[in-house]
């Protein structure tokens, strides 16, 4: 039995030159074909559950005697593996594999009740094709990819570690420069001012006019709790956490703003968490880096257990451990 493997959005025209197409991404089946996507979701809680329970063993999977959540353990008490991209699963902006990881699950389900001789792959998604040719050679089937027939296939580039490497470094610089001037800004009065309640929040729908005519701290997502504590005399404290929005573009505003705030005792203490940053974090944040590059060398062993997803997971692997220098600033405070 010929079966294709149609990612594309488009209608395959050459449909009758096969016993079987597989669509990946349409939701509507057509003649002599399957939709991977409508299987996905119409038994959504199997294939939840069959994804749940592959990371949790990915998880529990040992080397050396400890598991991969133990492998990367921070700080003796914080596992950076329940951060990486692979836990996270956030298959909609981030960790957008998982998708793929789905999908090829449901594929495994239905190809191992037919009978196949060959398959055939159009895609543009070169990590997918890498997986499916690797199951055809352990399965002894043909395989086939007419990439250049309908699509320019994205070229093979395995991840250049020097690259990586490079961008997460220049990251770091790009932080150090651009929050500097927030560095141990108000941590005198957070040390001093003791408090029955801790806030964090994101420092963005907030009011600013109300700021600059009242030193007063009001937002839309937090609603009347602000005034709440204010008005009731509650010690209270906010650690904020500042990304670029129409409210507050720079990071002076924000530092200002933070200034205005606690001229007003009964606002509470409001301080930014990077103001805890210091030259012993800077070191413990690089140790931290790179432990979890030395370790992730045995994660990505165990990992080749799983053959079927290895690609993919090890590309979303290598991906959270090079690259989240902003997580590791978080743990190392």
């Amino acid at each position: 039995m010929k079966v294709l493997i149609w990612d594309s959005p488009l209608i395959c025209e050459k449909s009758k030159d096969y016993d079987i197409i597989i669509q990946w991404q349409i939701s509507t089946e057509i003649k002599n074909s399957i939709s991977i996507p409508l299987i996905a979701e119409k038994y959504d809680y199997k294939y939840r559950q069959d994804l749940l329970l592959y990371f949790f063993e990915l998880s529990e999977l040992t080397v050396k005697g400890k598991k991969n959540s133990e492998h990367l353990l921070l700080n003796g008490d914080i596992s950076y593996w329940w951060m990486t991209r692979l836990s996270e699963k956030r298959n909609f902006d981030i960790s957008k594999n998982i998708v793929d990881i789905i999908y090829l699950l449901v594929f495994k389900d239905y190809i191992s009740k037919i009978n196949v001789t060959s398959i055939e792959v159009f895609t543009h998604n070169w990590q997918l094709s890498e997986v499916i040719q690797k199951y055809c050679f352990t399965k002894k089937i043909e395989f086939k990819n007419n990439k250049k027939k309908y699509f320019k296939l994205i070229p093979k580039n395995e991840i250049n570690i020097v690259k990586k490497l490079v961008g997460s470094m220049s990251w770091f610089v790009y932080y150090l420069f651009s929050k500097c001037i927030l560095f141990g800004q108000n941590v005198f009065l957070w040390k001093n001012h003791t408090s029955d309640y801790l806030f964090f929040s994101y420092f963005n729908n907030i009011d600013t006019d109300e700021i600059n005519t009242k030193n007063s701290f009001k937002s839309t997502y937090w609603g009347s709790l602000p005034g709440y504590l204010k008005s009731h005399k509650i010690s209270h404290k906010w650690i904020h956490i500042w990304t670029r929005s129409k409210e507050v573009s720079n990071v002076f505003k924000y530092k200002t703003y933070l200034k205005k705030l606690n001229k007003d005792s009964q606002n509470g203490v409001h301080i930014s968490i990077d103001s805890f940053f210091n030259f012993k974090i800077t070191y413990k944040v690089f140790i931290n880096w790179i432990t979890i590059m030395r370790k992730a060398v045995l994660v990505k062993k165990s990992i080749s257990k799983f053959k079927f997803f290895k690609y993919l997971l090890n590309m979303t692997l290598k991906k959270s451990c090079m690259n989240h220098f902003n997580l590791l600033i978080s743990l190392s405070q």
